[in-house]
């Protein structure tokens, strides 16, 4: 694994709902690998990273909805799986150690500044804002580490068989084109009245389905350095402290404009000069031999003299504008120098530069009262200092959002529309456990900042009948509608041997169905396109020719009927390009596959106690179906 990568999924996973826990606090154990101790915290990030990725392709999944028992174990065997690598690194004699880790952690770009460097402020701002441990994070380090010492090797000049390549590569080509039927609900739908007692039935059913995603309130309060500016105040005692700092950088000087070339014998030096005195210019006799004049300055003695030599910038600012020095000799060799701007700069008393002084004195100031400011803040806050004392202290608006969700929406308030600030503090607000104190985040560098805490949570759960009866009337008549589309696309299913007899079933059916689709694609498009492929178009990738097949799609909305009429197997023997794809991609395959081979070999080697009763109440929790969140 890449240390860069572990990073990125690592702060990535905490953009999605975390939840309050309740009563479970992020030190209690899921599980014990070895002897080592896995945290309800590390296990609410790994199942945030994971349900963040599901809903880039699928938005309106529901965080319950997502935690299917499978999915539960999943998360906790990837969890657990890299506590196993540790601990039989540790067995066995592999280490990681404090050096090694430092290294890592000093050598990401994500802690890097504008020049490349390590910024420890900025590394321990990133593990705050994320909510990580510096211990937890190192420990995270050095499991990435134990696993590339170990799963590397396992992989290391992998072959595979070449008909299994040919024939991955082979299928890589297929067209396929058929026909798609779709039987939409809406043709089904009953609009006669429906009891309270079957709604509320079908309620408790698709519970899941209605969740609402915990949501959170953020108060918060916003500053920026002009509230800080205005208290500033630049003195006659800073202004001459400034000025003695940098007396230097006032004082009289001279700078020159040169032309050189340098030549490796004092011989040769001589014989370019006599080349110009006769007539021809620095640069024309630099080119007659083979060389270049080069332009330095304007520049000082002293910066001329680290170029060169202290003899030359002698030689050099002894000289008149337009003449040449005399020759001089550096550790380069022979300078054969022209003098072509002089500029002497006067020297420039306090008053004279009293404005330019003031203005980095101000600046200078503000940042280092706003640091002294925004540490005030956080130490008062570390104190369990409230947040409303804090604002009324300092005079600051404080404002309160109605319960949110992870996105900034606001479900009993359609209107709502987040500020920037709060949606720049979402992440970590829906990272901090219920009473937590709290926090102070820099929204823009070194000018704006943003005070905030959460006053309120409330757990993931379906909002109560009444509030919500229109909707579930409607997904009750589209579930039931659906059920009837259903059984309609089914018998057009099972009528269908041939395109035309799709087409009559069809129109013999008594609806007034979509015109049919005649579709076709190969499966080197569908992977190449950024969009996402129909499904029932990537069905038809999985049949058989000349069969049909049933698809449900979203939300009780439709049926598709898929024809599948052609497959067309495509020429390998024109698509060298092809070939070598699959050969790569089979050995990724191999690859990882073999990796979790290893991995279950580990996992029979080292001890994992797996605490189901507080992963239950974490799921229970997060889902809203524990006894306190109803």
């Amino acid at each position: 694994m890449a240390f860069v990568a572990v990073i990125a999924i690592a702060f990535a996973s905490s953009d999605i709902t975390s939840g309050a826990f309740g009563g479970i606090s992020g030190s209690q154990t899921i599980a014990v690998v070895g002897e080592e101790n896995v945290t309800t915290s590390e296990f609410r990030r790994e199942i945030n990273g994971a349900y963040s990725t599901v809903r880039q392709s699928n938005p309106n999944l529901s965080l319950p909805a997502f935690l299917t028992e499978d999915t539960v174990d999943q998360i906790f065997n990837r969890l657990a799986n890299g506590y196993v690598i540790s601990e039989y690194a540790k067995l066995n004699g592999i280490g990681a150690g404090k050096r090694i880790i430092d290294s890592e952690i000093a050598n990401s770009p994500a802690f890097t500044n504008v020049a490349g460097e390590f910024d420890e402020e900025s590394f321990r701002a990133q593990l705050q804002a994320q909510g990580f441990a510096e211990k937890d994070f190192r420990g995270l380090v050095a499991r990435s580490l134990y696993a590339e010492q170990l799963l590397t090797p396992v992989t290391y000049g992998l072959d595979v068989p070449s008909g299994l390549v040919e024939t991955y590569a082979q299928i890589t080509l297929q067209s396929r084109r058929g026909r798609i039927a779709a039987v939409p609900s809406t043709l089904f739908i009953d609009d006669k009245n429906v009891s309270d007692k079957a709604l509320q039935d079908f309620y408790a059913e698709k519970a899941a389905d209605f969740t609402i995603p915990e949501q959170r309130s953020i108060q918060y309060a916003v500053f920026n350095r002009n509230q800080i500016v205005d208290q500033v105040k630049v003195t006659e005692t800073d202004l001459k402290a400034a000025y003695e700092t940098r007396r230097e950088e006032f004082q009289a000087k001279e700078t020159r404009t040169v032309k050189q070339v340098i030549l490796p014998t004092e011989d040769g030096a001589k014989a370019l000069v006599a080349t110009i005195n006769g007539g021809k210019s620095i640069d024309s006799a630099a080119i007659d031999i083979g060389l270049a004049a080069s332009d330095i300055g304007p520049v000082t003695k002293g910066e001329y003299s680290s170029l060169a030599s202290n003899a030359v910038a002698d030689a050099v600012f002894t000289t008149q504008q337009g003449k040449f020095a005399n020759l001089a000799q550096s550790s380069l060799g022979w300078h054969v120098v022209q003098v072509t701007a002089v500029t002497k700069v006067a020297a420039r008393t306090l008053d004279d530069v009293r404005s330019e002084l003031q203005a980095g004195v101000r600046e200078e100031k503000t940042r280092q009262a706003l640091s002294d400011f925004t540490v005030s803040l956080e130490e008062r806050l570390e104190d369990g200092i409230s947040l409303a004392t804090i604002a009324k202290d300092e005079k600051l608006e404080l404002k309160k959002t109605p319960l949110i969700t992870a996105g900034g929406l606001a479900p009993k308030d359609r209107e709502f529309q987040a500020e920037p600030a709060v949606r720049l503090v979402l992440q970590e607000a829906f990272q901090l456990e219920e009473g937590s104190n709290g926090r102070l985040k820099e929204t823009t560098p070194g000018v704006e900042y943003v005070l905030y805490d959460v006053p309120q949570i409330a757990a993931a759960a379906p909002p109560p009948f009444t509030d919500n009866k229109p909707a579930i009337l409607r997904a009750y008549r589209f579930s039931k509608a659906s059920d009837e589309a259903e059984k309609l696309a089914r018998k057009l299913a099972d009528q269908t041997t041939s395109a035309e007899t799709l087409a009559k079933a069809a129109a013999d059916s008594g609806y007034n169905l979509p015109a049919i689709e005649n579709v076709g694609a190969n499966r080197e498009q569908l992977a190449n396109s950024q969009q996402r492929v129909p499904p029932p178009l990537a069905l038809m990738f999985s049949m058989k020719e000349g069969t049909a097949k049933v698809l449900e799609g979203p939300a009780d909305q439709v049926w598709y009927v898929v024809y599948l009429e052609k497959i067309d197997q495509g020429d390998l023997s024109k698509r060298p390009d092809v070939l070598a794809a699959a050969e790569r991609d089979i050995q990724a395959a191999y690859g990882g596959e073999l990796q979790q081979q290893f991995i279950s070999a580990m996992r029979n080697a080292v001890t994992v106690e797996r605490k189901e009763t507080i992963i239950k109440s974490v799921i229970e929790d997060l889902t809203g179906t524990n006894a306190s969140g109803g």
